[in-house]
């Protein structure tokens, strides 16, 4: 591995971490991870990344380290690139990662404003699907509902381990000019660079589903605002479809029954996985 001379200024804080879990023990985590990628997860280069993140100061544990190594398809020096670049995106917007309770008013908040459905989970596969529950814009919060989004993407890391791709379907039917006056454009694109390359998850596609030209020239504005290099790689993950559209991408029994999909409600999968993100949550405070 080359060296590394870089100074990563961090908060050294267990509220920083991606996985806070005492659940499942590491040596089952691993064990689980190991009977999935066999050779390609290697205890050598865990090891070895361990001693890396001591070195540059990085507070990332075993389980993270699986899940960087993962996300960089099992190349040793990009998972440490990632886990850097993590680690400073953490740095620079606090503000999506600082302690999360789904029985905490904020997040509450969200849960009745927007939906976040696990629609579809496998190994192979997460699917989440997004919509608005509530279309008054004085009810959206643009970052307590991306920390709510954060907190089932660790649920789904905490009890499915490595998934070999991601897909999120945002449907933003009744998103109009006074939702997007309320996202912080700066923050946005910090968060657009955070997520091309320094979550521990393979992300396979961002679809945007019924997007007016107001909303589509919006996301079209940040990913310009992007690095030329950046601006690429968000691109081939972020695409745009009609509602008949979508189902060329993903299947329809995990669409929503309001969009012609063979799926539960929107409001019903929003409240399953909102119960089982309590249940996990107090299963860990035990």
């Amino acid at each position: 591995m080359k060296p590394y001379n870089i100074f990563v200024f961090i908060i050294l804080c267990k509220d920083f971490f991606i996985l806070e879990t005492d659940a499942i023990s590491y040596t089952t985590f691993l064990e689980r991870e190991q009977k999935k990628h066999g050779d390609l997860l290697k205890t050598t280069d865990i090891e070895e990344l361990k001693k890396h993140c001591q070195d540059n100061n990085l507070p990332t544990n075993g389980k993270e380290i699986i899940m960087f190594l993962h996300s960089a398809m099992f190349n040793v020096d990009k998972a440490l690139q990632y886990m850097i670049s993590n680690y400073q995106y953490r740095n620079k917007i606090p503000e999506f990662f600082k302690p999360k309770n789904p029985f905490s008013e904020e997040m509450k908040e969200v849960q009745k404003t927007m939906s976040f459905s696990i629609v579809s989970r496998s190994n192979a596969e997460v699917h989440i699907y997004s919509q608005l529950k509530n279309t008054n814009y004085k009810n959206f919060k643009f970052i307590p509902t991306i920390k709510y989004l954060f907190m089932v993407i660790e649920y789904i890391i905490e009890t499915q381990g490595t998934v070999e791709n991601f897909i999120f379907t945002f449907n933003t039917k009744g998103i109009g000019l006074w939702h997007i006056g309320r996202i912080q454009k700066n923050i946005a694109i910090e968060l657009l660079n955070f997520l091309k390359g320094s979550l521990p998850i393979r992300i396979k596609g961002i679809y945007i589903v019924n997007a007016g030209k107001l909303t589509s020239a919006f996301l079209y504005s940040l990913i310009n605002l992007m690095p030329n290099n950046v601006t690429k790689k968000v691109k081939e993950k972020v695409q745009f479809f009609n509602q008949k559209d979508i189902f060329k991408h993903v299947p329809k029994n995990s669409i929503p029954s309001e969009m012609n999909g063979q799926g539960k409600s929107y409001i019903t999968l929003s409240d399953e996985t909102y119960n089982e993100i309590c249940e996990w949550f107090l299963e860990k405070k035990k």
